[in-house]
């Protein structure tokens, strides 16, 4: 941390010899600490496992999973467009009624309309936790091997 006192004169007639109120203080400026740290490589979790892990404790997949960035490879069971970007339905083995939602940017239109159900899919996106049954995935791009 840096501090820079300027006095225009020497007087330091303040209180406990401080800068009297003529003075020009600035307050501390942080010096910079250099470049920001990589981003983490993402977590390999099968999707079974994901989804479990939510549908067993969400607090404890939550404090997992929750905010950090995943790897996952499942089958497409659904391809919907909402509000301009793309929801990516992959099958969750064993839950025919729960899924994880792999939710793309506008820029991936293209990919994203390649997809038919069936299809084998690796997917690296941020884990937003779970809702009504179904783990969600933002900012999702294709493939990214851990």
């Amino acid at each position: 941390m840096i501090m820079v006192l300027r006095q225009d004169s020497p007087d330091t007639s303040g209180p406990l010899g401080m800068p009297s109120a003529t003075s020009d203080v600035q307050m501390p400026v942080a010096a910079p600490s250099g470049p920001p740290p990589p981003e983490a490589a993402p977590v390999y979790v099968e999707a079974a496992t994901l989804w479990s892990a939510y549908d067993a404790n969400t607090v404890a997949a939550d404090e997992a999973f929750k905010g950090r960035r995943v790897y996952v490879r499942s089958t497409v069971e659904r391809v919907v467009e909402s509000m301009g970007t793309y929801d990516v339905y992959l099958e969750v083995p064993g839950q025919p009624y729960s899924s994880i939602i792999a939710n793309f940017g506008p820029e991936f239109r293209s990919r994203v309309a390649q997809l038919g159900k069936g299809s084998s899919v690796a997917v690296t996106g941020v884990c937003n936790g779970e809702m009504m049954g179904n783990v969600s995935l933002d900012q999702c791009t294709f493939g990214q091997t851990p």
